[in-house]
């Protein structure tokens, strides 16, 4: 068996987000009013994006510069209390990503007050595509025109974390903001730019793709009858995470890889992190691990399932008797924050001989689900890493599940040891094989999980 397909039966929704601007060598011109202000819209809590608001405008104004005039914008909010206003302009996140910006420069006139405005990245997170807003307080005490370079880590969210790499990837508006009350105030401003940090490390090219991205969307022409499933392939981190987090050469180009995937998802199973010296699971280790996937721009898969303990003081080997304890307090730490937590619940247990029946890990999935959801109600949860795709188990398991955000289980591609490769990818892009015909497809798994 030389190729294993995990396939996850989720409701991952991406959104396509429209670009403003072109991308040059010094950044992404997001707007520098030469044509007007046309690209941007107004709205408040009273117009509810149904009309422009009457509380904000933004127009368009002269800026003198030693050559002559050019055309800059002028952004007003008059006098309100208990609402908010916005100015926005739409961007595209992906564009960032590529261009690997990293601060938001552009030149600002205040109105010498000790007023601020809210310079807001909004984001759309997670599987239910949660708006999130990262938020950089922009001072208007001075009256001169100014160039300010504002670094992405310094926009926050509620909770005080700057935007990662993710949140950067779905950005798609930008901001000028007001909440609560405020008194009559403007700011002027100009060439705005999306850019890269000055004398960052730029990113080594690849000189050809270091990962291989299989399409399911053969079902569409294959099987009409599919419907939208979304079967979303990536990687495996195992144990041995040395190479990734601390080796900066092998690290860079595992990330490049995954991001060539994307979007993908990398799975952690936290048996990998158990530690026989101390008993224990390490969760710093694994919190190190779910941080560099987010930043290589992919969803982290944390698949809890137990460590099988070797031989110890006449005790034979078994499996983690406080893994369920661990697996809640995993979902305990990771709680909040912006991004959705995925859980896999268990890995190949039937195989593995952690369970001799299905209705003994249906039992045992509920359990440990309902424990997850209540150190985490946020988080998805899902499994069970069925080894093989047998009608009678994912049906049994289906109908014995009581929380399901997703399905996963394996495809074998063949079990024949000379298949080639191309024989491979075509037997895990249609998610069927000739040589495993008791092994149901996707199509035939979809069908089931409806």
């Amino acid at each position: 068996m030389r190729t294993v397909t995990r396939v996850s039966l989720a409701a991952l929704l991406l959104s396509l987000l429209a670009a403003h601007g072109p991308a040059d060598a010094a950044g992404i011109v997001l707007d520098d009013f030469e044509t007007g202000v046309s690209a941007w819209r107004t709205n408040d809590r009273e117009a509810a994006g149904e009309r422009p608001s009457e509380i904000c405008g933004i127009f368009t104004v002269a800026r003198q510069i030693e050559e002559g005039v050019e055309q800059a914008a002028l952004i007003e909010f008059q006098r309100a209390e208990g609402t908010w206003a916005s100015v926005s302009l739409p961007i595209d996140g992906t564009l960032w990503a590529r261009q690997n910006v990293g601060q938001i420069s552009m030149l600002v006139k205040g109105d010498g007050s000790e007023q601020t405005v809210d310079l807001t990245l909004r984001c759309l997170l997670g599987e239910e595509r949660r708006d999130v807003s990262y938020v950089y307080r922009l001072p208007l005490d001075s009256d001169q025109w100014q160039r300010r370079a504002i670094r992405l880590f310094a926009f926050k969210d509620p909770d005080g974390n700057p935007p990662d790499a993710e949140a950067v990837r779905n950005a798609y508006l930008l901001q000028v903001a007001k909440t609560g009350q405020w008194p009559t105030l403007s700011l002027r401003v100009d060439e705005i730019l999306a850019e890269p940090i000055p004398g960052a490390e730029e990113r080594p090219p690849a000189e050809q793709p270091l990962s291989v991205r299989m399409s399911f969307d053969v079902h569409a022409t294959q099987a009409p009858g599919l419907g939208p499933v979304l079967a979303q392939v990536g990687v495996n981190l195992g144990h041995d995470l040395g190479p990734v987090l601390d080796a900066p050469a092998p690290s860079a180009a595992m990330s490049r890889a995954v991001q060539q995937l994307a979007p993908s998802v990398v799975r952690l199973r936290l048996s990998d992190f158990y530690d026989a010296r101390t008993g224990g699971y390490d969760l710093i280790l694994l919190s190190r691990a779910v941080g560099w996937v987010t930043e290589a721009g992919a969803k982290a898969l944390v698949c809890l399932t137990p460590a099988r303990l070797e031989p110890a003081d006449d005790r034979p080997a078994r499996w983690d008797p406080d893994f369920e304890a661990a697996a809640q307090k995993v979902a305990a730490l990771r709680r909040g924050g912006p991004h959705l937590r995925y859980y896999e619940l268990f890995d190949s247990p039937l195989l593995r001989g952690r369970f001799e029946s299905v209705e003994e890990l249906v039992t045992a999935y509920n359990s440990l689900a309902a424990g997850v959801l209540a150190a985490d109600p946020e988080a998805r949860v899902g499994g069970p890493g069925l080894a093989s795709a047998w009608d009678e188990r994912v049906r049994a398991f289906l109908e014995g599940a009581d929380t399901l955000h997703f399905l996963s289980l394996k495809l074998f591609g063949a079990h024949n040891v000379v298949a080639t490769d191309r024989e491979l990818i075509e037997a895990a892009s249609s998610g069927a094989t000739g040589e495993l015909p008791d092994q149901i497809s996707l199509e035939e798994v979809s069908r089931l999980a409806r």
